[in-house]
């Protein structure tokens, strides 16, 4: 469904990069859904979040301006 969705506990995530880092708690978040091709079975959209070092919680990253293309 088109529409922004507000990432939150309910939807939890983890990237490692040497360190991990969660986007889970109290870090801000969202996934635009921008386009839904039904007919070749895309979803397209547009993300941003924050994540926490998970043993530090005052090193935080931003994510920002992410974007996919992805076969459903």
């Amino acid at each position: 469904r088109y529409g922004t969705y507000i990432l939150n506990v309910q939807n939890n995530s983890t990237g490692r990069f040497g360190v991990t880092y969660n986007s889970k708690a109290f870090n801000k978040g969202e996934v635009n859904i921008t386009k839904l091709d039904r007919v070749n079975k895309i979803i397209s959209g547009t993300f941003w979040f924050e994540a926490t070092n998970e043993n530090n919680p005052n090193d935080k990253v931003s994510v920002t301006d992410g974007r996919f293309d992805l076969k459903i």
